[in-house]
């Protein structure tokens, strides 16, 4: 017991213990080394004080010894320079910079100055004939402009001499710009739509096709709103229908194209020459604009043209009133055909890849569910071949001239490419491609592959043109059947039928077949042909088969952009048919 007590006791800490009291002990440490750095950098500096009150003093004495020497200000001026570098630390190249920074920011703020003062919006500079709902939407669309992005956008969507959209005009506004001011264009008249669907500038076309492209989706809703409710007594959408009566009263018209004929021919309301809305300055729009005027109509089915002499019995009962010459009925279906009708007449002015692809699918496509399989392809087909004066003006002087002597041949083939038909019918061919996106969506693929089939028939004069001359058909390239946005336009069409028939898998691939055409492909699989028309299954591939080896190269890679690998060589390689 004795040598226990005199053992020393054992004690235990925490480690969290140890860790403060060692954490406590550095502080001390860095606490103490900053009390004396701060000591002795006081001290430095008024060393550096003592030193620099020398240095001036013993410069201001040599500076008075050199003025009385009559020396010069070269030393001076050195001296100067010197001392500025000392106390800012700025170099001459840092000096550089700054300088050029601010010349470039003062070029910037005028250049800024003069786009406000283009831009500026002037109620003056307008007409009397101008409506102020449409002066309001301009001032609008004006808060958006970006003038960065003119240039841009004037260079993406081709505007230059001799591209496809030369003379097109833009403010400079991107897409949400343009979509921020559809909330205060609600409840348009279609004299006003007209105004903007006919505008010269980009902008204000795009926003009068959002604009329809929007009532043909509401339209969409309250039809699927009956369905549901079993056609029970509910109001239904009269919006359209409703406007289009009051425009017609106002005008004392009958039909749609009588409408337009009434506004065109009013004071002030020609296309091209409004005061203050179109571009009045610049050549190419002017005649852009010209163009677009004799177009008119051209592009309108044959059931349309004789709307007038079908509804003169009609018309006695309902006064200047908007009269289906089809026999519809249903009051949502006669507004699908108004929006229908109002784009094939304002359908010169929307000329750009961009305003097709935002209408066709919703507007036409929607709307053409209404009628016969047969009617369709008739539709289709005119808007393929879009038999209007020009077009046809060419093929008549080369079919005049082919009968003379080889010589008149080469001249007349020479002078129908400076025409470029192909050019004057891209739109109305796009249209009637992308419509077909609808029917897509709906699994059914009659359609696409009806023009896709009528496209490739490369000896059908009245889509690609007269067939080049043995004498000049030395290289195969010389004859460019297609322009580049159709062979996007078919390729891409093709490629969504890819995503809907189980031929491709993948993101964005979308099977909207049903198990029962399981049975009609193990029937169609074992004979030897593949009826491409009935909206079977690996449609795509079918067809790929049967046309790869023809297709153009852009109309093929685009189709074939979700396949695998391996199938993608074999199509690209293809010299014949695969079936």
């Amino acid at each position: 017991m004795k040598d226990n007590k005199d053992k020393p006791i054992f004690t235990m800490t925490l480690r969290s213990r140890q860790k403060k009291e060692n954490e406590k002990t550095i502080k001390e440490k860095n606490n103490e080394n900053k009390n004396n750095k701060k000591v002795k950098n006081i001290k430095n500096k008024k060393i550096g004080r003592n030193k620099k009150v020398k240095k001036e003093e013993s410069d201001y004495e040599s500076e008075s010894e050199n003025y009385s020497n009559g020396i010069e200000s070269d030393y001076e001026y050195s001296k100067e320079n010197n001392d500025d570098s000392d106390s800012s630390f700025e170099t001459e190249n840092s000096r550089k910079r700054k300088r050029v920074k601010k010349e470039n920011i003062n070029i910037n703020i005028k250049k800024l100055k003069k786009d406000e003062e283009l831009y500026k919006f002037n109620r003056n500079a307008f007409s009397k004939e101008t409506p102020q709902t449409v002066i309001e939407i301009r001032e609008k669309l004006i808060q958006g402009i970006i003038p960065e992005k003119k240039k841009l956008l004037m260079s993406y969507f081709k505007t230059g001499p001799g591209d496809y959209a030369e003379g097109d005009q833009f403010f400079g506004i991107p897409v949400p710009g343009v979509r921020s001011v559809l909330k205060f264009c609600k409840n348009l008249d279609f004299e006003n739509l007209f105004w903007l669907m006919t505008s010269s500038y980009h902008e204000e076309r795009m926003l009068g096709a959002q604009y329809m492209t929007e009532l043909s989706k509401k339209l969409i809703k309250e039809e699927e709103k009956k369905k549901r409710k079993n056609n029970k007594n509910t109001q239904s959408y009269h919006f359209i229908l409703d406007s289009i009566n009051d425009s017609l009263n106002k005008y004392k018209c009958h039909t749609i194209p009588d409408l337009i004929h009434c506004l065109i021919t009013k004071k002030g309301w020609k296309p091209g020459e409004r005061q203050g809305w179109d571009v009045l300055d610049i050549e190419a729009s002017i005649k852009r604009q010209e163009q677009k005027f004799k177009r008119l109509g051209e592009s309108r089915p044959i059931f349309l043209n004789n709307a007038s002499n079908n509804n003169d019995n009609n018309n006695k009962k309902c006064k200047y009133q908007y009269c289906s010459n089809i026999g519809i009925t249903d009051p949502i279906k006669i507004q699908k055909q108004i929006l229908f009708e109002y784009y094939i007449e304002c359908m010169p002015w929307i000329d750009n890849w961009d305003l097709v692809d935002l209408t066709c699918r919703d507007i036409i496509g929607d709307f053409l569910t209404e009628l016969d399989y047969e009617e369709i392809k008739n539709i289709l087909y005119c808007w393929l071949t879009y038999n209007i004066n020009d077009q046809l003006a060419g093929y008549s002087r080369l079919k005049i001239k082919k009968d003379g002597k080889n010589n008149g041949i080469k001249n007349t083939f020479l002078n129908s490419l400076e025409d470029d038909t192909s050019l004057t019918t891209i739109w109305t061919k796009r249209v009637a491609i992308i419509c077909t996106f609808y029917f897509i969506n709906k699994s059914d693929f009659r359609y696409t592959i009806y023009i896709m089939e009528k496209l490739l028939d490369f000896n059908d004069e009245t889509i690609h043109g007269p067939i080049i001359p043995q004498n000049l058909n030395n290289n195969n390239n010389n004859n460019k059947k297609f322009h580049d946005l159709i062979e996007k336009a078919s390729g891409w069409m093709l490629r969504e039928i890819g995503k809907r028939d189980t031929s491709c898998s993948g993101k964005g691939c979308k099977c909207i077949l049903k198990d029962s055409n399981e049975t009609n492909n193990k029937k169609n699989n074992n004979s030897s042909i593949f009826n491409l028309y009935a909206n079977e299954k690996k449609t795509l591939i079918h067809f790929l088969n049967k046309y790869a080896w023809k297709m153009p190269r852009t109309m093929l890679r685009y189709s074939i952009e979700k396949l695998p690998t391996s199938s993608k060589s074999t199509y690209l390689n293809a010299t014949k048919p695969l079936e």
